[in-house]
């Protein structure tokens, strides 16, 4: 059987799973088709939950990171309202805005967010959680 290179990864990440998951090959073998789709989905929820961990912690980790010390943001940005991140903000589209670009000038503040407004991948889309 030939693998493409996305086969190659999705099987060494399963290989990988196998590894971390005491007896996971034994359940995957002896269960139904319903159960190991029951598993799949238990495993991508977990791994769903993880990433919005991260993420979760690490907007305020970024927000602390761009405050100068002593001070604080004005506006103020809250870790669970991304409306109010990215360009949308003084402090957070400096640090976006390309270099060679000066974020100083008004025009870019109003051009570079429809220039750079990134779609998200439909998967995406199915977790939103509005934070």
């Amino acid at each position: 059987m030939q693998f493409v290179d996305r086969e190659w990864k999705e099987y060494a990440v399963f290989c990988e799973l196998l590894h971390m998951i005491p007896g996971l090959e034994a359940r995957l073998m002896e269960s139904s088709e319903e159960q190991v789709v029951n598993i799949a989905d238990l495993i991508q929820k977990g791994a769903n939950g993880a990433r919005a961990d991260d993420t979760k912690g690490m907007k305020a980790a970024v927000i602390d990171w761009i405050t100068p010390k002593g001070q604080s943001l004005n506006p103020h940005i809250p870790c669970n309202v991304k409306s109010r991140c990215g360009f949308n903000h003084e402090r957070t589209g400096a640090l976006l805005c390309p270099a060679g670009l000066d974020w100083a000038n008004t025009e870019y503040m109003v051009e570079l967010p429809s220039r750079f407004s990134f779609k998200k991948h439909p998967a995406q889309n199915k977790h939103e959680t509005h934070e």
